[in-house]
């Protein structure tokens, strides 16, 4: 037989078809880690902050807030991908009385600090590193927000359906 009229190969598998979420998904990683490299190049040649927030947001949120400031270094807390991470101490407790809390006598000499609810106080470490937030309130119907969100949660109340790991989970006692 002439070589001209054989029978084209059989392709055994199917050609491979990528979805876009696979796409997309693929391009966040190569993005994020392209993005790690910049902040560790950066970081290198000694700038420490990386990012930059815009400017409406450095106006709002940023200027007219006043940080609390403490003496806490938050390069020695443990810390996951998803963030701080708890390390159980002898005899944790999850809840503990104010009083052991604050003042000359507790254990812990934390500070209570009195807030408004209304102006934000960014929390900041010893090198001023912000790591907690007391996230102010700016609309000025947000006692009604809250009410109307109090009288929706307790109309849903008499349908909630609760199990076991419903109550006690992961991050403690309370629903989820």
């Amino acid at each position: 037989m002439p070589p001209a009229q054989l029978d084209p190969p059989l392709q055994t598998d199917p050609p491979r078809r990528t979805t876009r979420a696979k796409q997309r998904s693929h391009s966040n990683r190569k993005n994020k880690r392209k993005m790690e490299r910049e902040a560790a190049r950066l970081e290198s040649k000694g700038r420490k902050e990386t990012y930059k927030a815009r400017s409406s947001t450095v106006k709002k949120h940023i200027k007219p807030a006043n940080p609390y400031e403490t003496q806490f270094d938050t390069t020695t807390i443990p810390i996951a991908s998803s963030g701080y991470v708890s390390v159980p101490g002898r005899k944790s407790s999850s809840t503990f009385p104010l009083k052991k809390l604050v003042g000359p006598d507790s254990r812990f000499k934390m500070e209570k600090v009195v807030w408004d609810g209304k102006h934000s106080i960014p929390i900041v470490d010893k090198d001023s590193r912000i790591f907690g937030l007391c996230a102010g309130a700016d609309a000025s119907d947000w006692n009604e927000v809250h009410r109307s969100a109090s009288i929706a949660l307790e109309d849903a109340r008499s349908r909630l359906s609760l199990g076991k790991t419903d109550r006690r989970h992961r991050r403690g006692r309370f629903v989820a």
